[in-house]
């Protein structure tokens, strides 16, 4: 397979019963292992998905399009969420299965190829949510971005065509369709009468649908408006009912899904009814819709993926570590649902999860490689009794020789004190290191089995969980947040 998510989650991170797993999966990911199976990012530890190269796929704000002709999959995004706008572009991965493994097939749409000024703006220009169709009459594959500046007064799109699926893409023009400022957008065709339409937000005030023309490289009116969404994703059921699933306005951050639903034979002037948030979480899962798109079990039956980016808690850089969630769409009695599975299966993708595999034995304490947690405090405990080194500023267990230290990524274990930094314990609480904070994981609503603790943003938590004191007599380092009964301590055991 080439992603990977073993780990439960909160805002962060994950159990040591799977981490042996997740190495395998790394594994598997690096090698271009192929199977059906697909591991949503939905936590800060997941693996990154990476293409056959072994390289992070970069392809944000995804469209994807499947080719007849190759009979492979064609995954384009916005390129690696940098500060530099200069190197922002359209990426172009395929696959012969959604489940991979991944080609990267280069940066398909990039700045040169928009001439400046466009619009009276010299660029370099925000690329984002790029959409891909291909049009039978031109024989030509038609790009669809939203095309805007920093400050996101732009709000134009950007429309290129390429006569292969992989390019090169030649820039047509940068407009305001329908004269109208246009923000997050999307492409659909309708799979009953191959109508296309374009879906956007109308400078941030409405949402509006117009037909595309019949070269898809303009829109021929507006033929619908509805309350402001943005992250649209349209589908049509085989009972040839219209969805749309979408998100509030919240910026970079999550928020509770909303789930439309539209009878008619066509997308003038729907009447949407809101069905509300298919993930029953206040946040999606971390999620914000980019596509939906249809798949097949192995029984010939159809079904809908929906495709999501996890913006900023996909690691612990923030928007830098942006991965991606797909999941299959669950069509109820009554209800449309969406389930954090950690993996599913393309060939099954309603089959209930697999039990948890059995977690390996605890290794001896103290030992290299233990992971800190917290537990009920004992100062009898060998591995509750810390010491912070005068000279170096680094947190020792005592006897022991090892120090607190990043040994998993952003997961915090029992390291040698040559990889360790130096921790400053602040008035307020919190517990530095390496420009971030203690902080226990947390998976959903609640800590995660173990109560593992991990370096966070500082600060990015509301609740104690990111609050701790030390004792320097008895050198317990309790955490300020209440889990069960009594005080919860520091622990390398």
């Amino acid at each position: 397979p080439i992603w990977c998510s073993c780990l439960p989650r909160m805002s962060r991170i994950s159990c040591l019963s799977g981490w042996l797993a997740c190495v395998a999966l790394s594994l598997a990911t690096v090698y271009g292992d192929s199977s059906t199976t697909i591991y949503p990012g939905l936590y800060p530890t997941t693996p990154h998905w990476n293409d056959t190269s072994g390289t992070r796929i970069e392809a944000h704000g995804a469209g994807m399009l499947f080719d007849k002709v190759t009979s492979r999959w064609y995954w384009y995004g916005e390129s690696k969420k940098t500060n530099n706008l200069s190197d922002h572009g359209v990426n172009c991965y395929s696959s012969a299965s959604l489940a991979g493994p991944w080609t990267f097939e280069g940066q398909v749409v990039h700045q040169s190829m928009i001439p400046v000024p466009t619009g009276g703006s010299s660029g370099p220009f925000v690329i984002e949510r790029p959409k891909v169709i291909y049009n039978e009459a031109t024989k030509k594959f038609v790009c669809w971005l939203h095309l805007d500046t920093s400050g996101y007064k732009f709000r134009h799109v950007g429309v290129f065509t390429a006569t292969s699926p992989t390019g090169p893409f030649q820039f047509v023009h940068a407009m305001q369709p329908d004269g109208i400022p246009s923000l997050d957008m999307s492409l659909f065709i309708d799979p009953v009468d191959q109508q296309a339409y374009f879906i956007r937000s109308c400078n941030n005030q409405y949402t509006g649908i117009s037909r595309l023309t019949s070269d898809y490289l303009n829109s021929s009116g507006l033929i619908s408006n509805h309350s402001v969404f943005e992250g649209m994703a349209l589908f049509r059921h085989p009972n040839k009912t219209y969805y749309a699933i979408t998100s509030h306005l919240t910026g970079w951050s999550p928020n509770p899904l909303m789930l439309y639903r539209a009878e008619g034979a066509t997308l003038d002037d729907p009447q949407w009814v809101n069905m509300g948030n298919p993930t029953n979480d206040k946040t999606s899962f971390n999620t914000q819709p980019t596509y939906v798109v249809q798949e097949t079990d192995r029984n010939g039956q159809p079904y809908f993926v929906y495709m999501s980016d996890n913006w900023v808690h996909g690691g612990p850089n923030g928007l830098i570590d942006a991965s991606y969630v797909w999941l299959p769409i669950q069509f109820e009695e009554n209800d449309v649902v969406l389930k954090p599975l950690t993996s599913w299966d393309l060939e099954d993708p309603f089959a209930p999860p697999p039990p948890p595999a059995p977690s390996p034995p605890p290794p001896p304490c103290p030992s290299a490689g233990n992971m800190l947690r917290l537990q009920p405090c004992n100062a009898s405990s060998p591995g509750m009794q810390w010491s912070l080194e005068p000279t170096t500023g680094k947190l020792t267990l005592r006897g022991s020789g090892l120090c607190a230290a990043p040994i998993k990524g952003s997961q915090l274990g029992l390291g040698s004190c040559d990889i360790a930094t130096a921790v400053q314990f602040e008035s307020d609480g919190l517990v530095h290191m390496n420009n971030e904070c203690f902080d226990v994981l947390w998976c959903g609503q609640e800590p995660c089995d173990g109560l593992l603790v991990a370096l966070y943003k500082c600060g990015s938590e509301t609740g104690q969980n990111e609050h701790f004191s030390m004792d320097l007599s008895t050198g317990l380092v309790s955490s300020q947040a209440k889990y069960g009964s009594g005080p919860h301590c520091l622990s390398a055991c």
